[in-house]
């Protein structure tokens, strides 16, 4: 490599939990003669530098001198920063099935045709659920990415166009169920429209998903391109 040469370096951080870690990196490579810029974010920093100044083992060292350690930060091969964003939109994806399942069985008074209605409406359910999880799981992952480079005013301002999409379509879709009760408080009108377009309903609340997976994932393509 010429001596002088303009070059970037890409180090993956281990031990980064807040926003102060961030802050604390770059200043640290930012005080490396030869650094020209740092720019950190959760998990790695970009480090741009004059190869003929100072070397990728200088930089490596003075961000082990701040404390934190060079290296993927991963448990059993999953990231760390993955691992909160993972287990809510998981807990997210299960609250919702379980709230599918109450308000059926509710609206039967029967736990077992609420199961058993779940069970039925597996192929419209599951994409439901598994959308709205991986939803949450994106926001979480977007806003802490965001969090770490511009602060909470980012994170407040991160949104996704079907994150609530899921849940009120369950409402709809579970409302069908209410047929066996509308008609006696005289709005049967109601029930017949649950009943008769519960599957379009879920369809549309399918596509709301995708939708909202695709803004989240180019927020997150951009958030991580730019940090």
């Amino acid at each position: 490599m010429e001596q002088g040469t303009p070059t970037t370096l890409l180090l993956p951080i281990r031990g980064m939990t807040c926003i102060a870690c961030v802050a604390r990196i770059e200043e640290a490579l930012r005080a490396v003669a030869g650094v020209t810029e740092a720019e950190v974010a959760v998990g790695r920093a970009v480090v741009h530098y004059d190869p003929g100044r100072v070397t990728p083992e200088a930089l490596a060292q003075a961000v082990r001198e701040a404390g934190y350690e060079i290296g993927p930060d991963t448990t059993n091969g999953i990231p760390r920063s993955l691992r909160l964003p993972a287990l809510v939109g998981a807990a997210a994806a299960l609250g919702l099935a379980v709230f599918y399942v109450v308000i059926i069985s509710l609206l039967s008074a029967d736990l077992e045709h609420g199961i058993g209605q779940v069970r039925d409406d597996a192929a419209l359910v599951a994409p439901l659920v598994a959308g709205f999880g991986a939803q949450v799981g994106l926001f979480i992952h977007t806003r802490r990415i965001l969090a770490a480079r511009m602060g909470a005013k980012a994170s407040a301002a991160m949104g996704a166009s079907g994150a609530g999409v899921s849940t009120v379509t369950m409402v709809a879709c579970c409302a069908h169920h209410a047929s066996d009760v509308l008609p006696l408080l005289g709005i049967a009108g109601l029930a017949v429209f649950a009943t008769e377009y519960k599957v379009p309903l879920m369809v549309v609340g399918i596509a709301a998903n995708m939708a909202g997976i695709g803004l989240m994932a180019w927020r997150l393509r951009r958030a991580t391109c730019h940090s």
